[in-house]
C-alpha cells in the first residue's frame, strides 16, 4: 500500500509505492521540494526492485532543481545497478527533461544512452545544441 509522505514547508505530495517500487509526485517539484523525491527514492532503493519509477503525471511545476533531483537520483541508482525512470510525465516535465536531452529517463531513448548524461552533452557541439533547442522549441 502506498504511504503518503509531505513536508510542512513543501507544496510536493510524495506517495511511496513500496510494492510496484515507484514514486508518485504531486505539486511543484522545485528546488525546496527536491530532497523529499530524492530522500523516497534513498529509502525505496533498499527494496529489490531493479528499475525504480517516478510516476510525475500530477507535477505542476518543474525547475532546474527539481531536473538535477532526477539526473542526481539517475546517476545514484546507476551506481548501484538500478535505473530510473520516469513515467507519465506531466507536460512540464516532460518538456523540461527533452529540453535538457534527458529523455532517456522517460523511456522514449535506449537505456543505453542514459549511461553517461554528461558526456553525451560534452560531446555535442554548443551551436549543435542551441540550434536543436531552437528547433524543439519552434515545434512545441
Amino acid at each position: 500500500m502506498p504511504i503518503p509522505t509531505t513536508s510542512a514547508s513543501s507544496t510536493l505530495a510524495v506517495t511511496v509505492d513500496w510494492p510496484g517500487g515507484a514514486v508518485l509526485l504531486s505539486g511543484e517539484l522545485d528546488r525546496d521540494s527536491a530532497h523529499d523525491l530524492l530522500e523516497a527514492l534513498e529509502a525505496l532503493a533498499v527494496t529489490g526492485h531493479r528499475v525504480l519509477s517516478v510516476d510525475a503525471a500530477d507535477v505542476t511545476f518543474c525547475d532546474a532543481g527539481g531536473l538535477r533531483a532526477l539526473v542526481v537520483a539517475s546517476r545514484r541508482l546507476r551506481a548501484g545497478g538500478r535505473d530510473l525512470r520516469v513515467l507519465r510525465a506531466s507536460r512540464c516535465v516532460g518538456r523540461l527533461l527533452a529540453l535538457a536531452g534527458l529523455d532517456c529517463l522517460t523511456g522514449t531513448e535506449p537505456p543505453a544512452a542514459a549511461i553517461n548524461l554528461t558526456a553525451r552533452r560534452e560531446l555535442q557541439p554548443r551551436a549543435e545544441r542551441t540550434t536543436r533547442l531552437a528547433l524543439r522549441t519552434a515545434t512545441a
